[in-house]
């Protein structure tokens, strides 16, 4: 009993702080060589947009990408409607009888089958070299495409994410929560480039080479993580380059970003079941990082049960003050739960969003694996 306890506190430890002090350490020991780009580099680009009743953002979404200051003739926007019901192919074709100098293509399918399909049907028509992927919603700095487009030069880079930053939206009730969250997402990431390749890439702002791509199944939950790991078991490295910026704006509430966290951790439940190759170390390049990147995250709500289970069985063995311990911790949350302003505090916080994470772990548990449930197209967030 005391071995499992012991197994299960270390390896929730390792999975949220030795992880990362690892890959800090491997950083300064054997970081990857610095790769020099070169800006002469300038192959044929395809921006790919798949998108859904998105009239809100679409226009916005079109002049941003025009503002780039890549080579004009040299990219191309493709805009795949995936079977929107609103006034997004009509705003698209305006735009583009408006603006016949820029090469937008809209591709409007009649019905609704899903991102994974729509991001599909735009790679196989696209005629660039590099794919640049994105949505709707977001903003980019003018120089993105020309940065991520940058890396290629390089033969062993098959695939690039850029760096997002979420603007501060006065009105949302956990801008905190996800400041500091996404900022620990960024150093693993970072790190992870540094060291060879990161798992996942940031799915509003990526590129690949074109040849690299593998189409993905049509019930995909999560393609910024399965596209890159495609490229990557291909034997090119997936990097994470911070000068390719882009901005979003936080959930207005706990429940949209709730739904985000749902649907990203169902897709890594999924995974587990659908692409099981990616857990043979063999075969993957990056299995350490994807196996404690990605699954790790998945079983660390039950091993925290299971340490509260056997503290409450060993409890008068000399493990009383770990019961302690943790009762005191879920105090705590349960308190910021039921009075947000306790929020405030910077330990509290991160100790709530840790517990919603892990929440969301276990109601993810149940729907993929003991319902089946799968969705075809979910926003992360309000449009």
């Amino acid at each position: 009993m005391d071995v499992v306890l012991l197994v299960c506190v270390l390896v929730v430890f390792y999975t949220y702080i030795g992880y990362p002090v690892f890959l800090f350490l491997a950083k300064k020991l054997i970081r990857k060589k610095v790769l020099k780009k070169e800006s002469i580099y300038a192959p044929r680009v395809s921006v790919v947009v798949a998108v859904h009743n998105e009239e809100k953002n679409i226009v916005n979404r079109l002049n941003d990408l025009a503002r780039q200051n890549y080579p004009g003739n040299e990219v191309e926007i493709i805009v795949v409607s995936d079977g929107s019901t609103d006034n997004t192919v009509d705003l698209v074709n305006d735009f583009v009888d408006v603006n016949k100098h820029l090469n937008v293509r809209l591709f409007s399918l009649e019905r609704n089958q899903g991102k994974p399909n729509a991001i599909n049907y735009g790679v196989k028509v696209a005629k660039g070299d590099v794919l640049v992927f994105t949505d709707a919603r977001q903003e980019f700095e003018a120089n993105v495409i020309s940065e991520l487009v940058s890396n290629f030069s390089v033969p062993e880079v098959g695939c690039v994410s850029g760096e997002l930053f979420f603007k501060q939206n006065r009105d949302s009730d956990i801008h905190q929560e996800m400041g500091a969250y996404w900022k620990y997402e960024k150093f693993i990431r970072k790190a992870e480039s540094a060291i060879g390749s990161v798992v996942g890439v940031t799915g509003a702002v990526y590129a690949m080479r074109r040849e690299l791509y593998k189409d993905i199944p049509a019930n995909t939950l999560i393609d910024d993580v399965l596209i890159p790991m495609h490229v990557s078991m291909q034997g090119y490295r997936v990097l994470f380059d911070d000068k390719a910026i882009a901005y979003d704006v936080v959930s207005d509430d706990a429940s949209q970003e709730w739904k985000r966290k749902l649907r990203t951790l169902s897709g890594n439940w999924q995974l587990v079941l659908d692409h099981m190759y990616l857990l043979n170390p063999f075969k993957n390049k990056i299995f350490l990082q994807f196996f404690s990147h990605k699954i790790l995250r998945l079983v660390v709500p039950f091993l925290l049960l299971i340490i509260l289970m056997i503290s409450l069985f060993l409890v008068n063995q000399g493990y009383l003050w770990l019961l302690v311990l943790q009762l005191m911790v879920y105090s705590v949350i349960a308190v910021s739960f039921i009075f947000p302003v306790a929020r405030k505090n910077r330990i509290i916080n991160l100790l709530y969003f840790f517990t919603v994470l892990n929440a969301a772990v276990v109601v993810s548990f149940y729907r993929v694996i003991i319902r089946g449930q799968t969705n075809l197209w979910q926003a992360a967030y309000k449009k």
